[in-house]
């Protein structure tokens, strides 16, 4: 039987956009609202063999 390898991957990117509530919450004295808040952004891959 031959012997084969196979290689797979994987490649994505995200975002999340700051809610409401992020930016704009009243101070409570323990939180508060940060209206400079940006996106946040992410990136992730993954390789693999497969016998």
């Amino acid at each position: 039987m031959p012997y084969a390898l196979k290689i797979k991957a994987n490649y994505g990117t995200a975002f999340k956009a700051p809610t409401l509530n992020d930016l704009f919450w009243p101070n409570t004295g323990w939180a508060m609202g940060n209206p400079d808040l940006k996106s946040e952004k992410s990136w992730a891959w993954n390789a693999r063999l497969i016998q």
